[in-house]
């Protein structure tokens, strides 16, 4: 009874890892895909930004007005 106890716990944890395995492979993949599309996200609006600076371009506003909105409440110790 015991020796069969091992031998599922040893099938379990190997089938566990295998699954594991192929999941962390795969988020490796989509990271380092990711981690390309950032890079060349960035050295894009680099050279964007490169170019504009001799226009004197406005930059971008990232959330305009949503300070205005939300008052501050404050802390009462």
């Amino acid at each position: 009874m015991a020796l069969s106890n091992f031998l599922l716990t040893v099938a379990a944890v190997g089938a566990g890892f295998v699954l594991l395995k192929g999941d962390v492979r795969r988020s490796a993949v989509n990271l380092r895909r990711n981690l390309k599309h950032v890079r060349t996200w960035l050295e894009q609006e680099q050279a964007s930004s490169g170019s504009a600076s001799k226009g004197h371009v406005k930059p971008k506003e990232v959330e305009s007005g949503t300070s205005e909105k939300v008052p501050m409440k404050e802390e009462k110790h």
